[in-house]
């Protein structure tokens, strides 16, 4: 598990250290109206993802270890979803004052957002494969 939040916090610095050259020789013009478009895109995804979470019903399985496992699994990603969404918010209302800063700042915002964003997509993933999980197991468990 600390594996995975060290990769968490790696990526946005390893991207920014990417994206900051292009961005500063290139003279490309990040603005906030970019990291509103973002930040929506990742609201949307936070609320879809945890109505998903909710949504998860265990009543027809009555395997309890499979449903352990599982309820285990949509806690993690619960948290992985609160946890970047908070970072996304922290990132999103703090405001920007020095040229220099603003520039190099905008560049790791950018990279934590995009990073936010990808983590969404691959936990989205994961509660679809729970999903089919769950539903193989009470199909499984009706044949019995």
């Amino acid at each position: 598990m600390a594996k995975k939040w060290i990769f968490r916090i790696l990526f946005p610095v390893i991207l920014t250290a990417i994206l900051f050259p292009i961005f500063y020789f290139s003279k490309v013009e990040i603005n906030e109206k970019i990291f509103s478009a973002l930040y929506t895109v990742i609201g949307i995804f936070f609320t879809v993802a945890l109505s998903e979470i909710i949504g998860f019903s265990f009543t027809n399985i009555e395997n309890e270890s499979f449903v352990i496992k599982v309820r285990l699994k949509l806690k993690n990603i619960r948290n992985s979803f609160i946890v970047l969404f908070i970072i996304a918010t922290v990132f999103f209302i703090i405001p920007i004052k020095t040229i220099l800063i603003e520039l190099d700042f905008m560049s790791f915002k950018l990279s934590v957002f995009i990073f936010i964003i990808i983590y969404f997509v691959i936990n989205y993933i994961e509660l679809d494969e729970l999903k089919n999980n769950i539903e193989d197991n009470v199909r499984k468990e009706k044949k019995i």
